[in-house]
């Protein structure tokens, strides 16, 4: 899980306040019937209330929180789901693999100051690993594989 906490500015770009990354392996033991693991559940909702808690104290106005790789697969993602919201209040959205890359090169984007080259951007999570093809600004193909770090492990 990763946490940005940023503020606004008038130029259309934000200032960085807090960042920070909790590991909770929500695809760990992953069911053979397609179902995340109670304990790593478990793990990741107290994970996602310890980041809502410093929100809180940082003040912070507005949480957008996503889901990606394994909730995507997950045949019990809606009780996952249900269960974040009841726990902590926060909606999470689940990305499609193609919103997942998309914002992904945004923000690889945003970092570069030379946009106008060919580009092969990669992005590898823990289920799913999202490539882009990119011309300056513009993906010319994105593809989202079942080819995360957790994903592999479990797998091999």
């Amino acid at each position: 899980m990763r946490l940005l906490a940023a503020e606004r500015l008038s130029s259309n770009g934000f200032r960085s306040l807090r960042e920070e990354r909790i590991i909770t392996r929500l695809g760990g033991g992953f069911s053979e019937a397609g179902e995340l693991n109670e304990s790593s559940m478990e793990r990741t909702v107290e994970g996602i209330s310890t980041l809502a808690e410093r929100c809180e104290k940082e003040g912070v106005i507005r949480i957008f929180g996503v889901a990606t790789g394994v909730l995507r697969e997950a045949k019990n993602q809606k009780d996952f789901l249900a269960r974040v919201e009841r726990r902590t209040g926060i909606s999470l959205r689940l990305l499609s693999g193609k919103e997942e890359a998309d914002l992904m090169l945004r923000g690889v984007l945003w970092s570069l100051e030379d946009k106008t080259l060919q580009r092969l951007v990669a992005d590898v999570g823990g289920w799913s690993t999202e490539i882009l093809w990119v011309e300056g600004e513009i993906p010319r193909e994105t593809v989202s594989l079942r080819l995360g770090a957790v994903a592999l492990t479990k797998g091999f």
